[in-house]
């Protein structure tokens, strides 16, 4: 036997050695490094995507009203800019990818519908309500006065009922008319609510390959239902404002966000040099076309979707090229932070610039002379400043509440892992 063995050590002694070695991780050995959140980079290049689809709106908007007859060179400028009516086409395109992505991510959730429609009027409810207020608040004022441009931003041509309750792009299509001011542009907002409505029983019923048809079929009927519209004398209104008219960037949106969550089908997207020329040649081709030539029969036929599949080739090139000029453009410039103000920037802009003309102005808005020019640019700066003040004090804690007291659940009721508000497309749909 050997002196210095020492005693035989009992065999609860040589579990304590065992559980203490399994407890401390030796000096030597290097600890595991912790899981990695997702990239704050991304988050940045999905609101620049959406600050460039404000940026368009702003830009119509403003060129639209733009009458100087004196100086040729800035009525071509704005003919040329004529294109950037086209934003609210890549509202929709990113709409339907991060929507699409949230209740893919969601489907087997136990709270799937209470949770989604919570945090969604945690969102959208507050500060659409609040803008609704101000309107009728305007149409009491309106309807004492003798000026025909008040009643012009505050008048009644859609039933005022119509508006809290998301309904109103089913009556402006009816009537031909984008109605009043103030209200008018909210007929995109009635078709992303109505979107929000049907499409999560749809994902939550079927099953991939099933939602892949759908979506196809959606892509397909979208320009028959606005050739159908446009037989009956619905030529601009009806193919532009209604839900089955606008599906096919929905849906284009939403086939992005399932490509995206399968490995296999976006390894080849991203590694694939062919999808990358063919993604960016498409995009410069249709812009081109765009700036030159878009008539109305073509885009009541196939010109929306070609339309769609424009920005949803940008939505690809975003997500999947990690070049320099692709990270600065969407994640350095002014696009993200603009993007993160664009719910209340989209909402003021229009009614506060036709507001601030009669008021001030005492005529319909319009653009030129230098007195016009500078009340306009005043009028943007105003709406930007409304718009960061409504993100910071209104419409982000709102959104922070939304997302700390609905949390998706797993079937088993125990909080999904990891949590989603890590998810970077969880975050950029919660700013916008």
């Amino acid at each position: 036997m050997n002196r210095f063995a020492g005693p035989p050590l009992a065999r609860s002694s040589v579990r304590d050695i065992l559980i203490t070695r399994k407890r401390f991780i030796p000096v030597t050995q290097t600890p595991r490094p912790p899981p990695t959140s997702p990239q704050p980079a991304r988050i940045r290049e999905l609101d620049g995507i959406r600050g460039l689809a404000i940026l368009l709106v702003l830009v119509c908007h403003y060129s639209a009203i733009v009458n100087v007859p004196s100086i040729p060179l800035i009525g071509t400028v704005c003919r040329l800019l004529d294109f950037s009516w086209s934003g609210v086409d890549l509202f929709f395109v990113l709409s339907g990818f991060l929507i699409g992505g949230i209740l893919l991510d969601a489907k087997t959730s136990a709270n799937y519908y209470r949770t989604f429609y919570a945090r969604r009027a945690h969102r959208i409810l507050p500060l659409y309500w609040l803008w609704t207020g101000l309107f009728f608040l305007g149409v009491w004022f309106a309807s004492g006065s003798t000026k025909y441009e008040y009643r012009e931003i505050f008048n009644n041509r859609i039933p005022y009922w119509t508006y809290p309750l998301f309904l109103q792009n089913f009556f402006q299509a009816g009537l031909r008319t984008f109605g009043c001011f103030w209200m008018s542009i909210t007929w995109s907002l009635a078709v992303e609510e109505q979107f929000y409505l049907l499409f999560p029983s749809i994902v939550r019923r079927l099953d991939r390959r099933g939602l892949f048809v759908f979506l196809c079929v959606c892509i397909g009927m979208a320009p028959l239902c606005r050739l159908a519209l446009q037989s009956l004398g619905y030529s601009i209104h009806g193919p532009f404002m209604l839900l089955p008219c606008r599906a096919d960037s929905l849906a284009l949106g939403v086939l992005v966000a399932m490509a995206k969550r399968d490995k296999n089908v976006w390894a080849k997207v991203v590694e694939h040099p062919g999808v990358q020329r063919f993604s960016m040649g498409f995009l410069l081709l249709g812009v081109a076309l765009l700036v030159r030539w878009h008539p109305r029969a073509i885009l009541n036929s196939v010109g929306f979707t070609l339309l769609a599949l424009i920005y949803t080739c940008l939505l690809v090139v975003v997500l999947s090229d990690h070049s320099k000029i692709c990270r600065w453009v969407f994640g350095r410039t002014f696009l993200p932070k603009l993007g993160t103000l664009t719910y209340g920037v989209y909402l003021f802009h229009y009614g506060l610039l036709h507001l601030a003309h009669v008021w001030i102005l005492g005529s319909t808005a319009v653009i030129k002379d230098w007195p016009t020019l500078a009340l306009s640019a005043a009028t943007l700066a105003l709406t930007l400043l409304l718009a960061e003040w409504s993100w910071r004090y209104f419409e982000g804690p709102l959104v922070q509440r939304g997302q700390r007291l609905y949390r998706y659940l797993q079937p088993n009721l125990k909080p999904m892992s990891p949590p989603d508000s890590a998810n970077p497309e969880v975050l950029a749909i919660a700013r916008g």
